[in-house]
């Protein structure tokens, strides 16, 4: 059980009750706070490397620095280690945070590496019939404010795009949030690949939005099998008139769009792109993850 799991806190392994933050944590007091999530793949942490590297750049980009960010990616796998017995499922999430630290105690970075359950039953939601979507009335961040490619606890949008589609369209459901110019961004989950009527894929650019480690590895396999990829704004008209939307995300890895708005799309967890991506997923990291671990 969660309760009972182990967490490293600052160079040290502490039962999860035991680690919090201070109220004088900046992080606490700003919600300046640095995010990085990973999982568990047949019961080891995937691409470790690529998620320090991105937490890493994260924190330089707000100041933060310090010796411990170095040994992370060890502290990760063994973290991993520790909680394989102490949770329901063999796979599960690894969460880093990582704050300026307490005003009181200048250039001391608060590090905390947990981890959590996956949700089992939405996932298996999505594999099995897609998520729907809706869009979003507020809009994402504006990168005057900071840079969307900043993965931070900021995130008062996403918390209020997933409350409206939770009472449109069910608990299985996401938002997609725009940006102030009206372009499709990302979801509070997932970046958004959109797959037009000739099977060409289209991002976002990718300074306007999360640079997810999974959506990497859904380009790198589209590639390799000659699928043509656009980074381009995303107009609203265009996502509507897809024949496919495709999800990437730490949690489910890959996944398919049911609906956009009004729209909905027929048979979305068998559409021809998607099922190849899924294929070459499993492939690529040697374990078909949409299968709840025994």
């Amino acid at each position: 059980m969660l309760s009972t799991s182990i967490a490293w806190k600052n160079g040290q392994w502490l039962p999860l009750s035991e680690v919090h933050f201070s109220l004088d944590d900046w992080g606490v007091l700003q919600g300046a706070t640095i995010v990085d999530r990973l999982r568990t793949i047949d019961s080891y942490p995937l691409d470790v490397a690529l998620h320090m590297q991105r937490l890493t750049a994260n924190c330089e980009a707000i100041g933060i620095h310090s010796t411990e960010l170095d040994q992370l990616g060890e502290v990760i796998i063994e973290c991993a280690r520790h909680n394989q017995s102490r949770l329901p499922d063999r796979d599960f999430s690894l969460v880093v945070l990582v704050t300026p630290g307490q005003t009181s105690v200048p250039n001391s970075p608060t590090i905390i590496v947990h981890v959590q359950p996956l949700k089992w039953t939405t996932i298996r939601h999505w594999y099995q019939h897609g998520q729907p979507l809706v869009i979003a009335s507020n809009r994402n961040v504006p990168r005057e404010c900071w840079s969307p490619q900043l993965k931070t606890r900021s995130r008062l949008q996403y918390y209020l795009a997933d409350q409206q589609a939770l009472q449109i369209s069910g608990v299985h459901a996401g938002a997609i949030l725009l940006n102030t110019e009206g372009y499709v961004t990302e979801t509070s989950a997932a970046n958004i690949v959109v797959v037009d009527q000739a099977g060409n894929l289209y991002c976002p650019p990718e300074e306007s939005i999360l640079g997810g480690v999974s959506l990497i590895r859904t380009l790198r396999l589209a590639e390799a099998i000659g699928l043509k990829i656009l980074r381009c704004p995303i107009s609203l008209e265009s996502i509507v008139a897809a024949r496919e939307v495709i999800l990437t995300g730490t949690s489910a890895c890959i996944w398919s769009a049911s609906q956009v708005g009004n729209v909905h799309f027929r048979n979305p967890t068998d559409r021809p792109v998607y099922r190849e991506l899924l294929t070459r997923w499993i492939a690529d990291v040697g374990f078909d993850f949409c299968k709840r671990p025994a």
